[in-house]
C-alpha cells in the first residue's frame, strides 16, 4: 500500500488538459518524491496514447465529450456515462 499522498489528474480529450497536468505532476514528483500520481481519461483521447508511452500509471474510461450542437446528445451519452461511472 502506498504510504505518501496520492493525486489523481483528470480530464480527457485533448493536450491542453493533459500536458499542463504532466507539467505539474513532474513539479509534485520533485517536491514531494513520495507522492503517486494517477491520470483519468477518455479511451478515445490524446491520453490513450501517450500516457502508456510515458509510463504514467493511468485509468482510461469510456467517455466522449457532448456535442452540444446535436440533438439528442446528451441521450446517447447517457449510457456511456453510467459505464464509465461503474469502472470508475
Amino acid at each position: 500500500m502506498h504510504e505518501g499522498p496520492v493525486v489523481v489528474f483528470a480530464g480527457g480529450g485533448t493536450g491542453g488538459h493533459l500536458y499542463p497536468a504532466l507539467a505539474i505532476a513532474d513539479a509534485l514528483r520533485r517536491r514531494r518524491p513520495d507522492v503517486r500520481v494517477v491520470f483519468m481519461g477518455a479511451t478515445r483521447g490524446i491520453e490513450s496514447r501517450v500516457l502508456p508511452e510515458l509510463g504514467e500509471e493511468h485509468f482510461l474510461l469510456p467517455v466522449r465529450g457532448l456535442d452540444r450542437g446535436q440533438r439528442g446528445a446528451f441521450w446517447r451519452a447517457v449510457p456511456a456515462l453510467a459505464g464509465s461511472l461503474l469502472q470508475a
